[in-house]
């Protein structure tokens, strides 16, 4: 192959080379990608409450499990499917260990080739675990850190069951982070948006139905003792056994959750004109006056809460932001 041969060859490589890269550079002018019809393609939509696919609203650290209305208030209809909760990373409860269990209380030795090795199983005559590995398993465990749920009235008082819901419809809108809840009772629509702050355990509510001024629609507030059910994190049968203390100011109410020797806060905020009121020792109801909106913001903390809670409208524009 000769000099001017090598040298017209790689020329024209050149050029190839050229074309390729100013085709593949006008290509993705032509085909930029569309990430919110990508995204909102997969948005999780429902028409119909199912025990086994609650969604959830979060941010990694905060979760918020709600049912067909967008909120938690038919816990028991997903009690045998998914269960509804509100939980955070550092969200746990342990029971008291009254017996002053350790870890080597809860270990059994056996005989493995020839020498003995500990391990915290079953030994006692049935083949259950010992009162220290069944302590020791269960402890710390989740903690349910707040039912937050609709209280729904039929015209006739009673209370609706979720059969009594029709033309139900529920979206999780994945772009913006941002779940929408449709249903109507006895042909009244209730309209539910909830999102949950990017940064903070923060939940924050908008609901919209003219049920909200004939006091038959209200925001329930309800506050468990912790449970070793694994697939129950909340004990609703032991109101005597932790403590719920509440300090009400205008649009703002700040509580205190005692259990055992764990503790953590609760700071609400409701739309103007609206009230929170003591239902039990662990139950709270917050409703509108005279108006068809009522907006809520639940905040909750290891730790005293100092800062003033966002709107509703700065959550959801946060969700988006950082969705």
């Amino acid at each position: 192959m000769t000099h001017e041969t090598i040298i017209a060859r790689c020329r024209g490589l050149a050029v190839i080379g050229t074309l390729a890269v100013w085709t593949l550079a006008h290509a993705g002018e032509s085909a930029r990608i569309d990430r919110h019809a990508v995204v909102t393609r997969h948005n999780v939509t429902l028409d119909k409450p199912d025990p086994l696919t609650p969604l959830s609203v979060g941010n990694g650290e905060f979760a918020f499990t709600a049912d067909i209305t967008g909120l938690q208030t038919f816990p028991d209809y997903h009690r045998k499917g998914m269960s509804l909760g509100t939980l955070s990373q550092w969200g746990w409860h342990s029971l008291p260990n009254t017996e002053g269990y350790t870890l080597a209380d809860a270990m059994n030795r056996y005989a493995v080739a020839g020498r003995e090795v500990p391990y915290a199983a079953g030994g006692g005559p049935s083949g259950g675990y010992s009162p220290a590995a069944n302590w020791l398993r269960a402890n710390p465990h989740r903690l349910h850190l707040g039912q937050i749920g609709l209280r729904i009235a039929k015209s006739d008082g009673s209370l609706a069951a979720i059969e009594d819901l029709t033309e139900t419809a529920q979206t999780l809108d994945l772009w913006a982070g941002l779940l929408t809840s449709r249903f109507k009772v006895q042909g009244n629509p209730v309209n539910v948006a909830t999102a949950c702050h990017p940064t903070r355990d923060l939940l924050a509510v908008r609901i919209e139905s003219l049920l909200l001024g004939q006091q038959r629609l209200a925001v329930r507030l309800a506050f468990p003792y912790g449970s070793t059910d694994w697939g129950q994190p909340a004990d609703w049968s032991l109101a005597d056994r932790h403590t719920t203390t509440c300090r009400m100011t205008d649009g703002q109410a700040d509580l205190m959750r005692s259990l055992d020797a764990d503790r953590y806060y609760v700071r609400v905020a409701w739309s103007q004109g609206d009230r929170m009121q003591m239902q039990s020792q662990h139950e709270y109801e917050i409703l509108q006056q005279d108006g068809a909106a009522l907006e809520v913001v639940i905040a909750f903390s290891p730790t005293e809460i100092t800062e003033s809670l966002p709107s509703f409208d700065e959550v959801r524009a946060a969700a988006a932001n950082h969705w």
